[in-house]
């Protein structure tokens, strides 16, 4: 097995998502499955070759509708393969994406759509197209609303609505007049292009559209997992809603370039079913599904038998010793290493396989901070869990390294980010990848990048001397802070 950066060669003109899609393709065909989706109780399969032709129909069906380059279509859906099929069909056809949160009201969907200027529309089903017919009239220059899951959409009398199947069929007779067109317009296609439109909360003020670009989204994670390599045998769970940048680079970017597979639950309510099934090298939780992960395993040790209980509580405080030693980068005397694999032999092997996470490689945490304590506990369960920092502007910019985890901090720099602390103590940002810039809001991202390509997160820190970012709060609750607690301004880390 190599890392990733060792694959340069092989990926050098590999700069879009399109063409590793394509480059997996070529590779392994029908040979390797690359998606897998959980419906009706059956997980359905999706080879290389399965992934590279419905993308490639449905970008050619929407090239037949009037797609163009430059356009982009707005997409409303959970995690499933459509809606990777979808996005890099609009990539493939040299247009874009724009990810669009599943609960978001007619309004704010009417926003985004009229502010991207998206030409089509993919939604996932029945509730999703109930809300844009609301405000078709509103957003007349929408070609066409595609939908995946025609559940109740049956007996629709709508000509604005198709089925995701008809556009693929459509493709089909468009590829007969164009057999070229679209390795073409792949070939055409470069780094610096426009790949997705993810937008922001909206919290400071209105949405606004981060412009990713494929260097982006692909850079994002190259420096991350030399340090943790997935690779094409491995399991991820597609959890994060890709409309959140953090999908992009994980699920969508990273899973392209280390081919691996990719896997879809059921829906929300049965993740930790599915994911028993899948048992995953590779999963990406925000910090408030850990947080459920370490109470769920409070709440059943506490309801287990007399001797589970005795078992637990004898061995998770040498648990967190060893993780206490191993933070100060210690090693275990052999008294307490055959201890802890007692304690997994007894313990935890049985309790990591209930959560799903046995062959977890490496679990990840990101967006607010997770707790000390709760990071710690979930380490001593024998979970590698990691955090991350970034921004959706700058991507992945810090992470643990496997053998130097701080439980109070977010990480070290990866490799081609930089982190500077102002001197009120903001944390600002240069990505693997030039930002963008939000969409049509040029004073905006002048509010947000300075004239030397630093990014303002809004995000109070220090970095301490060993290198890892310390994440303390939002820099405006710290600001309503009068205990004059200082830490060093002016520190400027990068690789």
């Amino acid at each position: 097995m190599i890392k990733l950066s060792e694959q340069v060669n092989e990926m050098e003109t590999k700069d879009t998502l399109p063409k590793l899609l394509r480059m997996n393709y070529q590779k392994y065909g029908g040979r390797r499955v690359a998606l897998k989706r959980k419906d009706l109780g059956i997980w359905n399969e999706y080879t290389w070759k399965d992934y590279h032709e419905h993308v490639k129909y449905f970008s050619l069906g929407l090239i037949s509708l009037g797609f163009k380059p430059g356009d982009r279509i707005a997409i409303i859906g959970d995690n499933d393969p459509e809606y990777y099929w979808a996005e890099l069909a609009a990539q493939s056809a040299r247009g874009s994406s724009v990810g669009i949160f599943t609960d978001s009201v007619p309004e704010e969907i009417k926003y985004i759509i009229t502010d991207s200027e998206s030409s089509f529309i993919v939604a996932h089903d029945q509730e999703q197209v109930d809300k844009l017919l609301k405000i078709k009239d509103e957003i007349q220059d929408v070609k066409k609303t595609i939908y995946w899951d025609p559940k109740g959409l049956w007996f629709y009398d709508e000509p604005w609505i198709m089925d995701f199947n008809s556009i693929e069929e459509l493709g089909k007779s468009y590829e007969k007049d164009h057999p070229d067109l679209f390795d073409q317009n792949i070939d055409q296609g470069k780094g610096s292009d426009t790949a997705v439109l993810c937008y922001t909360s909206g919290t400071s003020g209105v949405p606004k559209g981060v412009i990713l670009s494929f260097d982006n989204v692909i850079g994002s994670g190259i420096g991350w997992l030399d340090d943790d390599p997935w690779y094409p045998d491995d399991e991820y769970l597609s959890f994060l809603p890709p409309a959140w940048g953090a999908e992009q680079y994980l699920g969508l970017a990273s899973g392209l370039r280390s081919g691996l597979k990719v896997n879809f639950p059921e829906t929300a309510e049965t993740v930790q079913e599915n994911i028993r099934e899948i048992s995953p090298q590779c999963v990406f939780y925000a910090s408030r599904i850990w947080e459920d992960v370490a109470s769920t395993v409070q709440a059943k040790m506490s309801d287990a038998t007399l001797l589970k209980r005795f078992l637990y509580n004898t061995f998770l405080p040498f648990n967190y010793k060893i993780e206490t030693l191993r933070e100060q980068k210690k090693k275990p005397n052999i008294f307490l290493k055959f201890l802890e694999m007692l304690g997994y032999i007894l313990v935890f092997r049985a309790l990591q396989d209930k959560l799903g996470l046995i062959k977890l490689r490496a679990g990840y945490t990101a967006g607010a901070p997770l707790s000390p304590d709760t990071f710690r506990y979930l380490r001593a369960l024998g979970i590698n869990l990691k955090q991350l920092y970034g921004t959706t502007e700058t991507g992945i910019n810090t992470i643990h390294r496997t053998e130097n985890v701080r439980h109070e901090s977010v990480g070290e720099i990866l490799p081609g980010s930089s982190i500077m602390i102002s001197q009120d103590q903001e944390i600002l940002l240069k990505g693997p990848a030039p930002f963008e810039g939000y969409y049509n809001k040029a004073e905006s991202t002048k509010e947000k990048l300075t004239g030397d390509g630093w990014f303002h997160t809004g995000d109070a820190g220090y970095i301490d001397d060993e290198g890892h970012l310390i994440y303390l709060e939002r820099l405006e609750d710290m600001r309503e802070l009068s205990d004059g607690h200082k830490f060093p301004p002016n520190i400027s880390r990068g690789n």
